[in-house]
This record gives C-alpha cells, sequence and structure tokens, in this order.
C-alpha cells in the first residue's frame, strides 16, 4: 500500500512540474508572439498591396535600378505578386541578377528581400518583399512582409517622440 501511494505522489509531482513547465513556456510563446519573433510576422493580402501602392506593370530592370529609391519598387508589388507564377522556380543564384542586391532582412540571408516601403520615423511600419525559396533552392512563392514594428515598438515610439517634442 505504501509503494502505491508513493507511485501516486510522484506521479502528481511530475505531472505539476509538467504543467508548470508547460504553463512557464505558454508565457514565453505568448511574449514572444507580442514582440514579434516569429517567423510569420505580419504579412500583407494582395488586395491591400494594390490599394496602398498602386498596380503599375512589373518591369524587371526598372525594379533591379530601383535600389534606392524603395517607392518605385512598392509601385510594381501588386504586378509582381500577381504574376508571380512567371518567377516561381527561378534558382536562388539567379535572384540576385535577376532582381538586384536584397535590400530587406528576413531571418537569414539566403531569404532574398527587398524593402518597397521604409519608416520615416523608428517605430513605424517597413515593408519588404519576400522571396520564400524550397528545398530546391528556387523561389516558391512571394509574399509582402512587415519587416518592422510591433504594437508595443510604436507605442514607445510615439511616446518617446511626444516627450522629444515637449522640449
Amino acid at each position: 500500500m505504501k509503494k502505491i501511494i508513493k507511485r501516486f505522489v510522484i506521479s502528481i509531482g511530475i505531472v505539476i512540474v509538467v504543467l508548470f513547465v508547460l504553463l512557464v513556456l505558454f508565457v514565453l510563446l505568448i511574449q514572444a508572439r507580442d514582440r514579434g519573433y516569429f517567423y510569420r510576422g505580419e504579412f500583407m493580402s494582395l488586395k491591400k498591396v494594390c490599394e496602398r501602392w498602386g498596380t503599375q506593370d512589373f518591369d524587371l530592370e526598372k525594379f533591379k535600378a530601383a535600389s534606392k529609391d524603395e517607392s518605385i519598387r512598392a509601385k510594381m508589388a501588386c504586378s509582381l505578386l500577381k504574376n508571380q507564377k512567371k518567377y516561381k522556380e527561378i534558382d536562388i543564384g539567379e535572384i540576385r541578377k535577376k532582381f538586384g542586391d536584397p535590400t530587406g532582412y528576413y531571418f537569414s540571408d539566403m531569404i532574398p528581400a527587398y524593402l518597397i516601403d521604409r519608416a520615416k520615423y523608428w517605430g513605424e511600419d517597413t515593408w519588404q518583399l519576400v522571396f520564400f525559396i524550397n528545398r530546391k533552392d528556387k523561389i516558391s512563392r512571394m509574399v509582402v512582409h512587415k519587416n518592422c514594428c510591433s504594437e508595443a515598438v510604436k507605442r514607445r515610439s510615439r511616446k518617446r517622440r511626444l516627450e522629444l517634442e515637449k522640449n
């Protein structure tokens, strides 16, 4: 009988420890999500891309030449996303040659990203065009991703800007 009770107490202890660890992980995941640490981040739908930046026809040469002026790339983002099937299966080595040097960053230098809307002030949104690569090192799809900033960063930024304006 004592062995059964002892095993029961040990089992309850293990369950409590496991539940505590799960609770801690859950809290950490919630905090990470709120700070924007997940790979997914925020993406913009094709409809919103077209509404925000227009529907200028995609021109590969203009896109490549626009490394300093993101607005040119932004105007063509809708067209590029609509016609991305045309560019699927381009080898990762060819992306730089065709689209120019990446100006954005998405988790790794191995994932090409091009800024299309850069924030003017710290804490404002910055958007980039990201080329997801498949296991064969070819473009699998393109998306518009918010590079910066989470709501927490925006609140701190607004608060700091207001403090600076008062002084």
